[in-house]
């Protein structure tokens, strides 16, 4: 799963008090396994199949979870050539939970961190999609829901076939101001 940045251009708010230029991306399942994403769909949106994607917005400074302190990884040497893994190793749930608890709470003093298009913050009703191997969605997302202190999240899931018997796995893509190439990340600021 991975979001390639397209085009960074004007946008039709959703929202009250969003800018009006917004990035646009392409979500690609680059997975075996299908996948689902949450979006949403305004009811003025007739001919379209979805609006935009759930997103959370989430600090940039990394939270750790109490049960993150003091623990020691080993590392198989099967990871090794995989530097991302080791780089940013799975930091448990608590992180994860701890990430969405503060994203949920009032931000007093936070205006410019804006929410998110999720939990009763979506402007539209929800949409389940399913994204096969290879398939790929357009979408776009208001200018400020990357900056200097926070990024946004799409969750995910993996599709598994319900004999399996298994829990639908579930991840989040990641996007930050820093992953955007930098002539879009210029043409943000005018």
């Amino acid at each position: 799963m991975y979001l390639v940045p397209i085009r960074v251009g004007a946008r039709q708010p959703l929202k009250e008090h969003e800018p009006d230029q917004g990035i646009y991306f392409q979500l690609v399942n680059n997975c075996r396994l299908p996948i689902t994403v949450m979006a949403f769909k305004r009811p003025e949106d007739r001919t379209r199949a979805f609006t935009g994607l759930e997103n959370e917005i989430v600090d940039n400074a990394r939270e750790r979870g109490a049960e993150s302190v003091g623990s020691v990884v080993m590392i198989d040497k099967d990871v090794k050539p995989y530097p991302e893994l080791l780089d940013h190793p799975n930091e448990h749930e608590a992180q994860q939970r701890e990430a969405v608890r503060k994203a949920s709470q009032p931000r007093a003093g936070r205006a410019e961190r804006p929410h998110g298009y999720n939990s009763g913050f979506q402007p539209g009703f929800e949409v389940l999609m399913l994204l096969l191997p290879g398939e790929k969605i357009d979408f776009s997302v208001p200018k400020n829901h990357i900056g200097e202190g926070w990024h946004f999240e799409v969750p995910f899931r993996f599709a598994l076939t319900e004999e399996s018997g298994m829990r639908q796995p579930y991840n989040y893509i990641p996007f930050f101001l820093t992953d955007l190439p930098k002539a879009m990340r210029e043409s943000l600021e005018k």
